[in-house]
């Protein structure tokens, strides 16, 4: 029974909030990792198998001279896997650390590759969406409107299918 006025207004304080929480929080939590350098699969695979012949080395007892073998035959191939596993890092790092330095560029291409096409239909569009919230909060604040929120989608859906049947581009024909 409360209307989008009053909504808003009781969400504002606990949106603000989760805000001034969540985001200390996250960046506490990730403070020190790149979320967008993973490593590739093939480092990943190499460390389970590092893993893997280690713990198999280290369950052999030595008990006899073949054992001591093949105890120091599977701990060899865990340095030669090391070494490899040491190797591919330093080129990981080196692509990651190449990325890093270019970082400005890669923005630059992404607003380049990903630009507004079509900034009339993008005003058009917003203008509709900033007219639906108007009417909602006017809705709140002059009760004798009489106008409930379905109406006020209704009407704003009406005024946007004709822009957008207009746009080549779009999916949407009327």
């Amino acid at each position: 029974g409360i209307d989008f006025a009053s909504f808003t207004g009781y969400m504002f304080l606990g949106i603000c909030l989760v805000l001034l929480t969540s985001f200390p929080f996250l960046r506490m939590l990730y403070w020190n990792k790149k979320l967008y350098n993973k490593e590739s699969i093939e480092i990943v695979e190499l460390k389970h198998e590092i893993l893997v012949w280690r713990q198999t080395a280290q369950r052999i007892n030595p008990a006899s001279r073949e054992e001591t073998a093949v105890k120091c035959l599977l701990m060899q191939k865990v340095l030669n896997l090391e070494n490899l596993l040491r190797k591919m890092m330093k080129t990981f790092q080196r692509e990651i650390s190449q990325e890093d330095k270019n970082w400005e560029q890669n923005i630059q291409e992404l607003q380049k590759k990903h630009r507004i096409t079509d900034k009339v239909l993008l005003v058009k569009c917003a203008s509709v969406l900033g007219v639906v919230i108007f009417m909602f909060f006017l809705n709140s604040f002059v009760p004798s409107i009489h106008l409930d929120l379905g109406k006020c989608c209704t009407v704003s859906s009406r005024l946007l299918l004709p822009i957008l049947s207009n746009f080549p581009n779009t999916s949407l024909k009327v």
